[in-house]
């Protein structure tokens, strides 16, 4: 399970779901998530929606409030895992997801209390935490 699904399946099965008995278990997350976001280092509202996402790759859309929205992509099948960190290489398209795709990387860091997002190419760095 990836880590996005992993926090979204740890916030939506507390009170709430138990509550209205959501069965989340292994089905399709299509969630929209609203973590703390950087954009180039200065924090910014966001939204993060899941896309495509199978065993060869994550695809995640993050949309800002000024409505500019990123497609990130990582290639799972190229990540090194040295517990607490993920890396991998990534695909970031700007221009609402319509722009040209820009080479970069994604490093996924589990810390005390939540998991942190950086996803970096040539003229952009979005970052995105979940916390507990």
């Amino acid at each position: 399970m990836s880590p996005l699904r992993r926090v979204a399946v740890h916030l939506l099965t507390g009170a709430a779901g138990v509550a209205l008995g959501l069965g989340l278990g292994e089905a399709p997350l299509q969630a929209q998530l609203s973590p703390n976001c950087l954009r180039n280092g200065v924090a910014a509202a966001c939204a993060v929606t899941p896309g495509d996402t199978g065993p060869e790759r994550t695809v995640v859309t993050v949309m800002f409030a000024d409505h500019s929205a990123w497609r990130l992509e990582k290639n799972e099948r190229r990540c090194t895992n040295s517990h607490p960190v993920s890396a991998c290489p990534a695909l970031i398209t700007g221009a609402n997801g319509n722009g040209a795709r820009l080479r970069g990387s994604y490093t996924g860091t589990w810390y005390e209390g939540g998991y942190r997002h950086q996803w970096s190419a040539p003229g952009i760095r979005i970052e995105y935490v979940f916390v507990d």
